[in-house]
């Protein structure tokens, strides 16, 4: 529930896309953000589970 206090938290994302209170480049810069961002997390899980 914390994470509604920040601005750009996931959580809040979602129900700013929502309501449609974001702009189209906003949309693309934050959703961009967290997919690269599970894309590091993903790939460092796999090093990690692989034993690298």
């Amino acid at each position: 529930m914390i994470s509604y206090l920040f601005t750009n938290s996931p959580m809040n994302l979602v129900t700013r896309l929502s309501i449609q209170s974001i702009g189209g480049l906003e949309t693309v810069i934050w959703l961009g953000g967290y997919s690269l961002l599970a894309v590091v997390l993903y790939g460092g899980l796999l090093r990690v589970v692989e034993g690298e």
